[in-house]
C-alpha cells in the first residue's frame, strides 16, 4: 500500500513505470490504447469488437515490451480487446 501512494515514486517513474511495477500497466496500456482507437473513430472504431483491427498501432513502445501484450498478440487467434 506504500507504494501505491507514493506520489514522489509516480513522479519518478511516470505513470506507466509506476503501474508496471505494481503489475497491472498492462490495464493501463489496453485502456490507453482502446481510448485513442475511440478518439480516432468515434462510431465504428470500438463497437462490436472492432477496436481489435486497430489496437496494435495503439498500444505504442511501451507496450511491446510487456510480457502479457506480448503474449495476447502471439498465443491468441483472436483480436485484441482493451475490456
Amino acid at each position: 500500500m506504500v507504494q501505491l501512494f507514493d506520489l514522489q515514486a509516480i513522479a519518478n517513474m511516470g505513470i506507466l513505470r509506476w503501474a508496471s511495477r505494481l503489475v497491472f500497466a498492462e490495464r493501463v496500456i489496453y485502456w490507453i490504447a482502446g481510448f485513442q482507437v475511440f478518439l480516432q473513430y468515434p462510431i465504428f472504431g470500438v463497437g462490436l469488437g472492432n477496436s481489435g483491427y486497430f489496437i496494435p498501432q495503439a498500444i505504442g513502445s511501451f507496450g511491446y515490451l510487456l510480457t502479457e501484450i506480448l503474449r495476447v498478440f502471439v498465443s491468441n487467434t483472436g483480436l485484441p480487446n482493451p475490456k
